[in-house]
């Protein structure tokens, strides 16, 4: 395997491991990557994979046998690799002659610690070889504050675990107490994000916040105003952790789409910059997403050209915004839009076609020198859709839209090509009647949509987690984050863990609410002992879990709310059952 001259120097950390044998000498090796505060680590690394007697110091297995492999992560610190695929150079069976094997892994000359168990439960006889079938075990700390018992289906939750399926919310936070209308928010670092509204006891004005998160609890700065006039229809991405755009209609005749540049200082200071005009036209249903190098697009209805849907373009420069020419995107009326930014210079957007009850129509963009150049448009349903539609980005062409069809939720996956747009197929997310639906992607995999349940006294505001897998949508148990009359909850990525929920509290006269969250980022193994926050418990990656009763062998089980197995086929495949205690991992994750 080719070598690295260096790499960077930081303290690596490996989770999401797992490891199966695809041939006798050979395993496929799969992890993820981060750095020390717990970032994905990105750029190409050199591992070194051997394989020992006990978990510290001992003896080196296989005659001294050693494997490095160059891999590039993804953009979420996820790789995978073949141990043992040099011509002539297998891993010697020698290595699995013992009872107990640890693989130990060499990051750019780095061992991380603890080495990682590799327990035999078992072989098969194949024409051509044995094959060994094995558990791979792994030691993860309990999330503070979290408990898991044996036989809980658990998952990631900043490099901690936690049992898959459960999501916590903090307390509200009023960002403004006071009526508010048209917020939103963009993050700017894992801890911190902008939120601006409609300050309703201060003329309509733009006004803009920062919060601060503390594990589910949420700090407020001083609000600034941004905007002293009215404004509706504000949208806002962040280009770096320090600049961000908001976009807006002028609330007062002309009605003209605007934008501004903020800053927010290294002492925490809001600043704004001069305000810029991108239609000078009444200007509805704006969005707006980030690019690459200072870049952003906009979405929104032009109602001075017959309500059509319009994208433009714009590069933040030193104290402006140049902009190129706008594009007409739909042909028609338009009322409501989504827009979010792919890899690159690429982004997806979502129109809706019509008046009143509509179909919506999605389009794959790159920006080039003269506006967008669009792939054909793709049809999200052939019935009819109420005013609502949210899109959320995953990885490299792949996104996530909701929608409100007949006033219940639902949702498909993407996947965004120069030529086409293909979507994968509809899951209905709830039955109960709802007034908005609004995503987020908190991974490459996993999806927070949230909305408000109308099937309850006044409408409860309510998030569901999804994990991604090709196409499809695999729903986890709902939660409730707030009782009772609230409205337009939408969410906020933070980490891949962590997140904000923001909406308008009816019950407190329309007071500007916010929660932060937690939820795990992916589906890991089978916890095989019991423990608590801060406790040390040894997790089933692959092979048999023997932690479970009253199975009935040859059924598939999937992941449940709060760490359970489920019948239920909608959500996450975990594995079969063999018996009426033990369950076959499952090989393939997300």
């Amino acid at each position: 395997m080719k070598a690295l001259a260096s790499i960077p120097t930081i303290c690596f950390a490996l989770i999401l491991t797992s490891s199966v044998f695809a041939a006798p000498g050979l395993m496929n090796y799969q992890g993820r990557l981060t750095d020390n505060e717990g970032k994905p680590v990105t750029t190409p690394v050199d591992l070194t994979f051997t394989f020992w007697n006990a978990e510290t110091g001992g003896s080196q297995l296989g005659s001294g046998f050693n494997d490095t492999d160059t891999v590039t992560p993804s953009a979420a610190g996820v790789y995978s690799t073949m141990i043992g695929d040099d011509p002539g150079y297998l891993i010697p069976s020698s290595v699995f002659t013992g009872d107990s094997v640890w693989l130990n892994v060499n990051v750019g000359g780095e061992d991380l610690s603890p080495r990682k168990r590799i327990t035999s439960v078992g072989y098969a006889m194949q024409a051509g070889g044995a094959s060994d079938v094995r558990r791979i075990i792994q030691d993860f700390v309990v999330e503070d504050g979290q408990s898991v018992t044996a036989g809980d289906v658990v998952g990631f939750v900043s490099g901690k675990v936690m049992p898959f399926g459960k999501t916590d919310t903090g307390n509200e936070h009023f960002f403004h107490s006071g009526g508010t209308s048209f917020h939103a928010a963009a993050a700017l670092t894992d801890t911190e994000f902008v939120m601006v509204y409609r300050d309703e006891d201060n003329g309509g004005y733009g006004t803009a916040v920062v919060g601060t998160i503390n594990d589910l609890t949420i700090n407020w700065g001083q609000p600034v105003v941004f905007y002293s006039s009215p404004v509706n229809f504000l949208g806002i991405t962040a280009l770096s952790e320090s600049l961000f755009v908001i976009a807006f209609q002028s609330g007062l005749n002309p009605w003209y789409g605007r934008a501004i540049v903020g800053n927010y200082s290294s002492t925490r200071e809001l600043s704004f910059e001069k305000i810029s005009t991108f239609n000078e036209a009444q200007t509805e249903n704006i969005s707006i997403t980030a690019l690459v190098d200072k870049n952003f697009a906009l979405a929104y209805t032009d109602v001075g050209e017959s309500s059509y849907g319009k994208v433009r373009c714009g590069t933040v420069g030193r104290m402006q915004i140049s902009w190129r020419d706008p594009t007409t995107c739909i042909a028609d009326e338009t009322a409501v839009s989504s827009i979010a930014g792919l890899e690159e210079d690429r982004f997806v957007v979502c129109f809706s076609v019509g008046s009143f009850f509509f179909n919506v129509d999605v389009k794959a963009a790159r920006d080039g020198p003269d506006g967008p150049l669009y792939s054909p448009a793709c049809r999200i349903t052939d019935g009819t859709i109420e005013e609502q539609v949210s899109l959320a980005a995953l990885t490299g062409d792949r996104f996530v839209v909701s929608y409100l069809e007949h006033e219940e939720c639902y949702a498909r996956v993407g996947i965004a090509s120069p030529k086409n747009i293909t979507l994968g197929p509809e899951i209905h997310m709830a039955p109960s009647p709802s007034v908005s639906i609004y995503c987020t992607a908190l991974s490459e995999n996993r999806v927070l949509f949230t909305y408000n349940d109308q099937e309850h006294f006044n409408g409860h505001g309510t998030g569901i987690v999804a994990t991604i897998s090709d196409q499809r949508i695999f729903l986890e148990p709902k939660f409730v984050f707030k009782q009772y009359n609230c409205r337009f909850s939408r969410p906020l990525r933070m980490t891949e863990s962590n997140f904000v929920i923001h909406y308008i509290d009816l019950v407190n006269t329309d007071y500007g609410v916010a929660v932060a969250g937690k939820t795990s980022s992916s589906l890991l193994g089978v916890a095989d002992s019991d423990g608590i926050g801060g406790d040390t418990v040894p997790v089933i990656l692959r092979g048999i879990s023997t932690r479970h009763s009253g199975l009935c062998p040859g059924k598939r089980y999937y992941a449940g709310g709060n760490g359970s197995l489920d019948g239920d086929p909608d959500t996450f495949p975990v594995g079969m059952a063999l018996s009426e205690t033990n369950l076959l991992l499952d090989n393939v994750r997300p």
